[in-house]
C-alpha cells in the first residue's frame, strides 16, 4: 500500500470541507491535528468523503461540558483512510495526543505532541507519550511503523526532545525522514508577520520501509493556516 499521510491544521471550520475534500482526491491516508470540533461535531469530519473511513478524537470534551468556554477551540486529532484500505484497518488506540491504526502488518501512528519547552512537566509528559506509543508497538509484533504528525520541535541534536526521540527510534528501528531536496520549502510552520519559520512536523518510518519512500515534502498549496502540510509518498 502506498500510504500518503498528510497533515493539515483546520483552523477555520468553513474551510474544512473544501480543504479535506481536495486532500481526499490525492491521498490514501490523511493525518490531521488541530481540527478543533467538540465531540458533538466530529461528524463533520466523518462526512467529508464517502470514500474514506474516519477515526477522530476531540480535545474539548472537558472544556465544553464544564462552564462557559473561554477563548478559541483547541486540539483534536483524526486519521482518514481510503475505503479500499479501511476494510483491513483496526483501531488500536484513540487518545487526545495520538491515534494508532493497524492495516495488516502496518501501524499508522498519528501524533500531536505537546508544546516543547524546558520544564520538567513537559519532559515527563513527552516521555509518557513516547512510552505509551512504544508499548503499543511492542504489542504488535513485527509490525512496520509509519509515524507522523505534529512533533512541535525541530529535529536537531541540541534539542532534548529530539535526542529522546532518537533513542526511541533506535529501539524500534524507526528512521526520522528528512525533507527531499525537491521540497518547495524547508519549513512546516510560517508566521509571516514575525517572519518565523521552523520545521516541526515530521515523519518517522520503519527502516525496512525507507527504500520505498519516494519523497517527503512540504505542500505549500491549498492551505491558509500558519502550518504547512507534510506529505510522504
Amino acid at each position: 500500500m502506498h500510504s500518503r499521510p498528510y497533515f493539515v491544521d483546520w483552523a477555520l471550520e468553513h474551510l474544512l470541507y473544501c480543504i479535506v475534500t481536495d486532500l481526499c482526491e490525492h491521498y490514501d491516508v490523511i493525518f490531521c491535528q488541530e481540527h478543533w470540533p467538540s465531540p458533538d461535531f466530529l461528524y463533520k469530519i466523518d462526512v467529508v468523503s464517502t470514500d474514506f473511513a474516519c477515526f477522530s478524537k476531540s480535545s474539548t470534551k472537558t472544556a465544553v461540558t464544564g462552564w462557559v468556554l473561554l477563548g478559541r477551540p483547541f486540539g483534536g486529532i483524526s486519521v482518514l483512510i481510503r475505503n479500499q484500505y479501511a476494510s483491513d484497518a483496526k483501531l488500536i488506540a484513540l487518545e487526545k495526543r495520538f491515534i494508532v491504526i493497524s492495516i495488516n502488518n502496518l501501524l499508522l501512528i498519528n501524533v500531536y505532541l505537546p508544546n516543547c519547552d524546558s520544564t520538567e512537566e513537559y519532559k515527563s509528559n513527552f516521555l509518557d507519550k513516547l512510552c505509551a506509543v512504544g508499548e503499543i508497538i511492542d504489542q504488535q509484533q513485527n509490525a512496520q511503523v509509519a509515524l507522523g504528525g505534529y512533533f512541535n520541535f525541530v529535529f536537531c541534536e541540541t534539542n532534548w526532545s529530539y535526542r529522546m526521540l532518537r533513542e526511541f527510534s533506535d529501539e524500534y528501528k524507526i528512521s526520522p525522514m528528512p525533507l527531499s531536496p525537491s521540497s518547495p520549502t524547508g519549513y512546516s510552520y510560517c508566521q509571516k508577520t514575525l517572519q518565523h519559520h521552523s520545521l516541526i512536523d515530521h515523519f518517522c518510518i520503519s527502516v525496512d520501509m525507507v527504500p520505498a519512500v519516494l519523497r517527503v515534502s512540504i505542500d505549500a498549496g491549498n492551505n491558509l493556516s500558519d502550518y504547512l502540510p507534510d506529505e510522504c509518498f
